[in-house]
């Protein structure tokens, strides 16, 4: 028995819903999110991730003495912790989300609504991701809808050249998240 092997270059997509919205007669938080993520009709997508990557925070635990049988004396054993998960993503186009963050609004902005600037001090969007990840042949390989914040990770700057907004998603724990792997195990 071996492991699937294969050459894939990953392309991401992103959905994303915000804590609150109303869906019929549920209202987003943690504990509920649009079971449609296949067709994605309540879900504001993010477009093409240009690049992802994930990021565990470590904190280090209450280090342990044992003895050591061999040497004699005692050994130093030390634990890390996870203590927070991160998605970090760059995407091709900028969204609603972008500008209500960068402009540090409180909600999302409408156009021709003016809004205090820099308002909201906590500078993140709560709500459910839904990423999306496929081959080169556009075959889905991880299908994951995680409950977390949204903030920007940089924001980038106004020059001649395309912006490309840089979002890092900080997890918060659901029991109700998930991560479906399709098309990547060996049989």
């Amino acid at each position: 028995m071996s492991y699937q092997l294969e050459k894939i270059i990953i392309g991401c997509f992103a959905a994303f819903v915000p804590k609150g919205t109303v869906i019929g007669e549920n209202t987003v938080d943690s504990g509920f999110y649009p079971e449609d993520e296949e067709d994605l009709d309540n879900w504001k997508t993010l477009g093409c991730v240009l690049d992802s990557s994930f990021e565990a925070v470590n904190e280090p635990g209450e280090p342990d003495y044992c003895p050591d049988s061999v040497n004699g004396g005692y050994y130093k054993e030390e634990e890390n912790n996870i203590v927070k998960d991160i998605i970090k993503m760059t995407l091709k186009c900028s969204s609603e989300m972008f500008w209500q963050l960068a402009w540090g609004m409180k909600t999302a902005p409408v156009d021709g609504t003016p809004v205090t600037p820099f308002a909201d001090k906590l500078r993140a969007v709560e709500g459910w991701l839904n990423f999306e990840q496929r081959d080169q042949n556009n075959v889905k390989k991880v299908m994951a809808v995680v409950y977390g914040r949204f903030s920007l990770d940089a924001a980038p700057s106004w020059t001649k050249d395309r912006t490309k907004p840089a979002f890092r998603f900080e997890v918060i724990p659901s029991p109700i998240a998930s991560v479906e792997p399709k098309n990547i195990a060996a049989a």
